[in-house]
């Protein structure tokens, strides 16, 4: 997936790439396009086929370490596209 933001004239381009999702799914979560949900379009979730995670917040919990690039990557991508994702994860405990 490629995001592109424009932001006060300047643009950013940030890509969640095949990579990244690889990354992400080892560890038991992705980038989901949630398209009309309540919760907004974009969001961290489990994966559900996988088991690795019991909830979302599981998930939640692991990208706002922060403690590696896909996990940085993703919070930048939600901080444009879902800024209330962005918020639930930085509040989660």
């Amino acid at each position: 997936m490629l995001f592109i933001n424009r932001l006060k004239g300047i643009i950013m381009k940030l890509e969640w790439s095949k990579k990244d999702s690889e990354l992400a799914t080892k560890e038991g979560w992705d980038l989901y396009d949630s398209q009309g949900s309540k919760d907004g379009d974009l969001q961290v979730q489990r994966n559900d086929e996988q088991g690795l995670l019991n909830e979302d917040l599981d998930a939640w919990r692991i990208v706002k370490t922060q403690k590696l690039q896909h996990h940085k990557k993703a919070m930048e991508i939600l901080k444009f596209k879902n800024i209330n994702e962005y918020s639930r994860i930085l509040n989660c405990i």
